[in-house]
């Protein structure tokens, strides 16, 4: 059904010197171990998107594998084994002098939130069931990759988040181009304010998450008064009023960062929690200045971060210059108070 990548077994021990070569070429950094059947339709799947996958049918081999030399870049472990239990081998990889760092996923044909509470709990990295995506899978195993600097995993291209397209990217750059040379005056005499009310840098820099998990230094007016506990200051609540404090982000959208429309880059402890199947899909598309999360916190502000959350999904699937073009005029329509957002 798929290719079985033999790189252990009784008869073919891996020997020091394939060991020394693949620490040079990276060979086993790109395979997934697979410990469960065979024909399992999660392994047949990422098979068949690229992914090498080195298959063993039990927890004493899988282990061994790993005792041998193999350092794949993620190990999906079905929950329940003939010999073993997913949680069993976790605690055991994790006893290896360089195995914290391997991404750990437990899969199941079925989950139950008791079920996920456990794994989660077990120190499992995430959950899989036979309906997981090759896509999805690709972009979340990479930001845990990048996130623990774990091997490096290259996500084939079937797994890849989608490339921003040229007619989306030409639009940034004119749109941020002119966006900053217009709101100069105004971004200057903003800093000036920032900096006049209270010392310490003009702008805020964060690490926030965006399009496949990609991490990047977010920028913000500042508007929090310096120190641990230094909450807003009036300045600063006036320019989150009237969202002033977004505009260095027009910098992020010509470094590209982010998007002019897009989903809300997330900081890193809230990314970390959006890597199952549920909610990684809204990281295939960038990272925006504006977007449905942005719109629907001003329209609907009794909205949960549930519903957000599918909102974000649901553009990442259907985003395209129709649905961009629509959120620039919701966002309009929001900002100046327009009939046509409150009729929506």
């Amino acid at each position: 059904m798929w290719s079985h990548t033999v790189l252990f077994s009784r008869k073919n021990r891996i020997s020091p010197q394939s060991r020394a070569e693949a620490a040079v070429t990276g060979e086993y950094s790109h395979t997934l171990l697979w410990i469960g059947p065979d024909a399992h339709p999660l392994a047949a799947r990422l098979a068949g998107s690229g992914y090498a996958v080195h298959a063993e049918a039990s927890a004493f081999r899988g282990f061994l594998a790993l005792q041998a030399g193999l350092r794949p870049g993620a190990i999906l472990c079905m929950r329940r084994l003939p010999d073993s239990s997913a949680y069993e081998l976790l605690e055991r990889v994790r006893s290896l002098p360089d195995g914290s760092g391997i991404p750990f996923f437990a899969v199941a044909d079925t989950w139950t939130r008791e079920d996920k509470r456990k794994a989660l709990a077990a120190g499992a990295d995430d959950i899989l069931s036979p309906a997981s995506e090759a896509q999805a899978f690709g972009v979340r195993l990479r930001f845990l990759q990048q996130h623990r600097s774990a091997w490096a995993l290259p996500a084939p291209p079937s797994a890849q988040a989608r490339e921003v397209p040229a007619g989306k990217r030409l639009f940034d750059l004119a749109a941020a181009g002119l966006g900053l040379l217009l709101a100069s005056p105004l971004l200057l005499a903003a800093a000036a304010l920032v900096r006049l009310h209270s010392p310490g840098p003009v702008l805020e820099v964060s690490k926030r998450v965006g399009r496949g998990y990609q991490i990047f230094d977010f920028y913000k007016l500042r508007t929090r008064r310096p120190g641990p506990e230094g909450g807003a200051s009036p300045i600063g609540r006036w320019l989150q009023r009237s969202s002033l404090d977004d505009l260095p982000q027009l910098l992020n959208v010509l470094k590209g960062d982010m998007s002019i429309v897009g989903n809300r880059p997330l900081a890193l402890r809230e990314a970390e929690q959006l890597t199952t199947d549920q909610w990684s899909a809204r990281f295939l598309a960038p990272a925006g200045i504006t977007g449905p999360w942005q719109i629907a916190r001003r329209r609907q502000p009794g909205l949960t971060k549930e519903d957000r959350r599918r909102l974000e999904v649901a553009y990442a699937r259907e985003a395209g210059p129709g649905t961009d073009l629509r959120l620039l005029w919701e966002t309009i329509c929001v900002l100046f108070k327009l009939p046509a957002a409150s009729g929506r």
